[in-house]
């Protein structure tokens, strides 16, 4: 047999790292559209970042649509109902309505 092995019971072991944390959670926004066709936003100001948006879309004649740097998504024109996009927001202007309307609504990310 070839080597030595040895244990020497008063030397502990080290402990492991501990685990990295979690990442943050993202931030709910609520935004839609009425029943008339209103688009809103519940948010009046924005930080860069993630974030969860609960649409509801109580319109069969409009749609939410929104639109900015890296974003452009929208519901059905028939959809009626909610629906949650995660969605990472960058500095910048953003916009929101509905398409039969131009999009009027504006929101600015710091």
């Amino acid at each position: 047999m070839n080597g030595d092995l040895s244990t020497n019971p008063t030397t502990p072991l080290p402990s492991p790292p501990p685990p990295p944390p979690p990442p943050p959670r993202p931030r709910t926004v609520r935004a839609g559209v009425t029943v008339a066709g209103t688009a809103y936003v519940s948010a009046r100001s924005l930080a860069a970042g993630r974030y969860r948006l609960v649409i509801r879309d109580a319109s069969r004649r409009h749609n939410f649509h929104l639109a900015g740097r890296g974003v452009n998504r929208r519901t059905g024109i028939a959809f009626t109902g909610t629906t949650t996009w995660m969605l990472r927001v960058a500095r910048g202007a953003y916009r929101y309505g509905s398409d039969p309307d131009p999009l009027e609504g504006r929101r600015r990310i710091r």
